[in-house]
């Protein structure tokens, strides 16, 4: 106990230099750092999160954005966004320049954007906010309109992303032109290659059926179309002349002289071009008949003409699909190989087991034809939409078939052979997209399967 309280003494005894200098000693100890960094990384979020609460309480806010003119009234309540300057401008470059000292709108409480998009200004704003942005087809146009205002390039690409997911025959040339009008250049450039891709399906489509005289020769007029060949671009002029034939029909002289009429088979030339009333009425249409006549029955084949060379499509990607198969049982995979990437991609699954199956193209849609599913040989067919990677019920074919042979002649696909679960088949089978039907051909001499 004695020596216990002389310690006790002695400590309380010791001055404070002395303490601070055995600190200071320990801290600079060799071994140990001179100083250290503490790094919060949730502080940032946890600020605009902050700042987002602070506004819904409406607390500290210092500006009022209202979308449209100075007309608007008080009432018109979702029209004004009341929010923090300094969140603006950290956010957007355009609202970092207007509320510089200099710029009259820093010392204002209101700030009238004429020609903007109400509800997108507001889903920006709060984007601005949150870091979190809803895009969707109603709202995208506007959004990368608005967005492109304000100078906000993530949401200017994030829309351009949508829109290039959203691609369709339906939609492709509205959204090369909204894509180009509004300086979107990979979107445009893509749109284009769709468009120029897919010709033979957007002949029908509405924004085809609209598209003005000269967008439509721009296009027809085009080496990279891919088609089946140049009749689908005789019968997109001729869609698109009859859709408003009164105000339309003068032009079919100026159209067809950008229709390669020498690639169209002397058949289809005769049957179809050769009988249509509007080309009958022109005397220019019947020269570039004519002049395709005579390209046919050259020997050689050789012209200068434009409306006699072959266009030149940009070449698709070389695609090898393996769809279903067994492992061990039947199964409902979809997978893809990219030759151009080296890259296996996975696609929709089938609607149902199949393996031992055919497979068929047709423009945009790859059938898997019969097969075993397991149990059964099996007499349905499965569709593949490319564009919207889905699959959809087909016509079944009259007979099951397994093992058989699929191939696609003048645009039919034929069923040939297989074997039905007890023996093989010699009769074959056609299947007509444009009938929506399966027509019975002549059976082979023997039975085959693969």
């Amino acid at each position: 106990e004695r020596w216990k309280a002389e310690s006790e003494a002695d400590v309380a005894s010791t001055s404070e230099s002395e303490l601070h200098f055995g600190i200071s000693a320990f801290c600079r100890s060799p071994a140990k750092s001179p100083s250290t960094i503490f790094e919060n990384d949730i502080l940032s979020t946890n600020i605009l999160r902050n700042f987002a609460t602070l506004r819904q309480e409406g607390r500290f806010c210092d500006v009022i954005l209202v979308a449209g003119p100075k007309s608007v009234e008080e009432k018109d309540a979702q029209y004004r966004i009341s929010c923090h300057r300094a969140v603006l401008a950290a956010a957007s470059p355009y609202f970092n320049a207007m509320f510089t000292p200099a710029m009259i709108e820093s010392k204002q409480e209101h700030i009238y954007l004429q020609d903007i998009d109400p509800e997108s200004l507001t889903a920006l704003v709060d984007y601005m906010y949150t870091g979190r942005l809803l895009i969707d087809e109603h709202n995208v146009q506007n959004l990368l309109t608005t967005g492109s205002v304000l100078q906000l390039s993530c949401v200017r690409d994030a829309c351009s992303r949508f829109l290039l997911e959203q691609l369709d025959p339906s939609n492709c040339l509205g959204i090369s032109q909204f894509a180009i009008i509004h300086g979107c250049t990979q979107l445009a450039h893509a749109a284009t290659t769709f468009i120029h891709q897919h010709f033979s399906h957007l002949i029908r489509c509405e924004e085809f059926l609209a598209l003005d005289k000269d967008h439509l020769i721009e296009l027809i007029s085009s080496d990279r179309l891919t088609t089946n060949g140049e009749e689908k671009v005789y019968e997109g002029v001729m869609n698109w002349t009859c859709h408003d034939l009164p105000v339309r029909k003068e032009y079919i002289p100026e159209l067809m002289s950008h229709v390669r009429l020498a690639l169209v088979p002397q058949e289809y030339l005769t049957d179809r071009v050769d009988t249509e009333p509007l080309i009958r009425q022109s005397a220019e249409c019947e020269d570039f008949l004519l002049e395709a006549y005579r390209h046919h029955l050259k020997r050689d084949r050789k012209c200068d003409n434009k409306r006699c060379r072959p266009r030149q499509p940009v070449a698709l990607s070389k695609l090898i699909m393996l769809i279903g198969g067994q492992a061990p049982k039947a199964i409902v995979n979809v997978d893809v190989f990219d030759v151009d990437s080296i890259r296996w991609t996975s696609l929709s699954d089938l609607p149902q087991r199949r393996c031992r199956c055919g497979v068929g193209e047709l423009g945009d849609t790859v059938y898997a034809v019969g097969g075993f599913n397991g149990s059964l040989r099996v007499r349905t067919v499965d569709a593949y939409d490319i564009q919207r990677d889905k699959w959809f019920p087909s016509v079944p074919m009259d007979a099951r078939r397994s093992t058989l042979g699929v191939a696609v002649v003048d645009q039919r696909m034929i069923a040939i052979g297989g074997f039905d679960g007890t023996t093989g088949l010699s009769s074959a089978e056609a299947f007509d997209p444009r009938e929506g039907q399966w027509m019975a051909l002549p059976s082979m001499s023997v039975r085959r399967s693969s």
